[in-house]
């Protein structure tokens, strides 16, 4: 190359950097803040990248290609990845459980300091996950708005047309379910008889009976005595000491006639004692209805009611007996087995499933469409994640960088890192939103 083309060259290489110096320091000012863009591929030229050996706190599962964000303007950017793990010597592509790992920050990062540290983050994999991220909030109030429109529009003709065949249909099973019903607890007499003698020793014997002489029993007598006072006074006013006399004398004779005493009995009662006892029943049943609320007000009456109903519901014995009833009345009970076989079977069902099938169909479209996408639109943001994350196994990990201020406090392990080519990881919740998103594209 000639002396004359060398320092052409060697003036456009001067005149191009200060053109770009001149650019990148005054043009902002003229024009306003550089694009993300702009700055990015500035870093991406001028910035190198850094590298970061990571020991992990926990022994945690890794794999090259993990990324690493960074929380920029409120959203996480991803600023770097995992490049090796296991060790340093290793090529291993495959998730791990190690340590030890190697990191790679893009030259976007931010500078790095020695009190930096990272929290490793994992996709829960939970089904109430899934379901929260497939449908959140404003996703169920779209379906909600979708049910509530199709339900307004054509429930009254659906119910309609299939009223009258559930109604024959449920009068017809109600009735093989009885009839099982009743063979069923005659099959099982014996277990409830066990049952029975093992609730009288540990139930009635031990707790009820002691509550009806220490509650019950004193409820009764400050309500019912002053009333049985006044009836037996009025009854033994009536009552005629010298008649019982001597006809109970009469009855000790050798005399003929016998059961003189038996027939003034039963002529005071009927005579006397009864019309009394009929004039006072209004405070019989005034002191009844006291008795009723005292004993239900009564704090242990109720405690120990409470757990005898709660020791013989959650009785596994019990539970074991109703549910094998329960199976042999309704699952293993043939005729009605065959009866609901033969209700679908049935041209006036049939018919009336096709026309709710017709009349549904459309909002059943939509909310399929809402959930998982449409062949016009591709697949909904959620539904991608989960594809990625439960069928691809990918996005399944992902670390945080944190940067504390000076004077926040970290974690010992972070604080006695004294090598500024290593950097701690922390384990993070796992309950976080994961941070990748992948929106669908108008096509």
């Amino acid at each position: 190359m000639t002396p004359r083309k060398t320092r052409i060259l060697i003036g456009i290489l001067i005149w191009t950097v200060l053109l770009g110096w001149v650019g990148w320091r005054y043009i902002p000012i003229c024009f306003g803040e550089r694009s993300p863009t702009t700055t990015s591929l500035v870093q991406f030229v001028f910035k190198k990248q850094n590298e970061r050996e990571l020991h992990f706190e926990l022994l945690s599962n890794v794999r090259i290609g993990d990324p690493i964000f960074f929380e920029q303007a409120g959203r996480l950017v991803q600023v770097g990845k995992i490049s090796q793990v296991d060790s340093r010597e290793s090529q291993n592509y495959q998730t791990v459980a190690t340590q030890w790992a190697r990191a790679t920050f893009f030259s976007s990062a931010p500078d790095l300091h020695s009190r930096d540290y990272l929290t490793l983050h994992e996709t829960p994999e939970s089904m109430d996950w899934v379901a929260r991220f497939l449908f959140p909030p404003e996703k169920r109030l779209r379906i909600a708005e979708l049910v509530t429109n199709v339900y307004a529009t054509h429930s009254q003709e659906i119910l309609g047309d299939l009223m009258p065949i559930l109604t024959g249909v449920w009068s017809e099973a109600s009735l093989l379910i009885r009839d099982e019903l009743l063979l069923s607890l005659e099959r099982h007499q014996p277990e409830f008889e066990a049952l029975g003698r093992k609730y009288q020793a540990e139930i009635v014997e031990q707790q009820l009976i002691p509550l009806l002489g220490e509650e019950i029993w004193p409820v009764v007598l400050k309500h019912t005595k002053p009333i049985l006072e006044v009836v037996g006074k009025e009854i033994w006013e009536r009552a005629s000491i010298f008649r019982f006399g001597w006809r109970a004398m009469y009855d000790a004779s050798p005399l003929p006639s016998r059961n003189l005493t038996q027939a003034e009995f039963s002529r005071l009662v009927e005579q006397d004692a009864v019309p009394v006892l009929q004039e006072n029943m209004p405070l019989f049943m005034k002191a009844q209805q006291a008795i009723l609320y005292d004993i239900a007000e009564n704090a242990r009456v109720q405690m120990v009611l409470t757990d005898s109903l709660e020791e013989i519901v959650e009785d596994p014995e019990m539970q074991e007996l109703i549910l094998e009833i329960l199976k042999e009345a309704i699952l293993e009970n043939e005729p009605l087995n065959q009866l609901l076989k033969e209700v679908w079977k049935r041209p006036d069902l049939q018919q009336v499933l096709a026309l709710t099938d017709a009349r549904l169909e459309p909002t059943v479209v939509n909310i399929g469409e809402e959930v998982f996408g449409s062949p016009y639109n591709g697949v909904t943001p959620e539904f991608a994640r989960i594809l990625r994350n439960k069928i691809l196994l990918k996005d399944s990990r992902w670390l945080i960088l944190q940067q504390p201020a000076p004077d926040q406090s970290v974690a010992p392990g972070v604080e006695d890192n004294a090598d500024p080519h290593v950097m701690v990881v922390l384990p993070g919740e796992s309950n976080l939103e994961n941070p990748f998103y992948y929106p669908a594209k108008e096509r």
